[in-house]
């Protein structure tokens, strides 16, 4: 299996030419989240930053008033929900126990595949990596970013379910040898507000660069 560890001798490089202060890259404009406990109206522009960009007239369907509810203001909904539920520093997604992943429970873990899940069956135009886009700034331990770099390194091409890739994502994060080599390499890259790059951010990165 595909592993971010792979990329060992060059990832230090890739980090610090995506993180560099003249760089055009994201880091820190997408994840320096001032009120992260609050999805606001920049948060569904945030994705487009990262080069997922969401139509305009679903942004739109996400702000309609309660009375004329669609599929896209109740994704919008659950997700608030989510970030209510989901306060706090300890949830990250590599405690996720493996069956939650088949059988979402009630748990912070378990909403977020079952937000995955309502996107992909409900919500035309979008999938999970709109999802996981918007709320990864929000909650960077424990959303990881999935796009199509990810898919491609995990499973050879762009293929694969949103499910199918965030079990890899998880496997990989199973290993001592992983948090270890992404423990090392974030601690250097510090937000404004003085959080620490998260592990999930520093592998998106890692394997977003590998493709460039």
């Amino acid at each position: 299996m595909a592993s971010v560890v792979d990329f060992k001798d060059k990832a230090d490089e890739w980090l610090a030419e995506y993180c560099d202060k003249k760089s055009l890259y994201a880091w820190p404009w997408y994840d320096n989240d001032s009120n992260p406990d609050v999805l606001s109206a920049f948060d569904q522009l945030a994705p487009s930053f990262l080069n997922y960009h969401i139509p305009h007239e679903i942004r739109q369907n996400m702000l309609v008033p309660r009375a004329e509810e669609n599929s896209y203001s109740v994704l919008k909904s659950k997700m608030s929900d989510f970030l209510t539920k989901t306060k706090g520093p300890d949830l990250h997604f590599e405690n996720m126990p493996d069956g939650v992943f088949d059988e979402p429970d009630d748990s912070p873990h378990g909403d977020l595949i079952k937000l995955i899940n309502f996107t992909n069956s409900k919500c035309s135009g979008l999938s999970g990596v709109a999802v996981t886009k918007i709320l990864h700034r929000t909650r960077p331990n424990l959303v990881p970013l999935i796009d199509r770099r990810i898919r491609t390194f995990y499973f050879g091409k762009n293929r694969g379910t949103d499910l199918e890739l965030l079990k890899l994502i998880h496997k990989d994060l199973q290993s001592p040898e992983t948090i270890r080599f992404l423990d090392e390499r974030r601690k250097t890259f510090v937000l404004g507000n003085k959080e620490q790059m998260s592990r999930l951010r520093a592998m998106d990165i890692i394997i977003w660069m590998s493709f460039e």
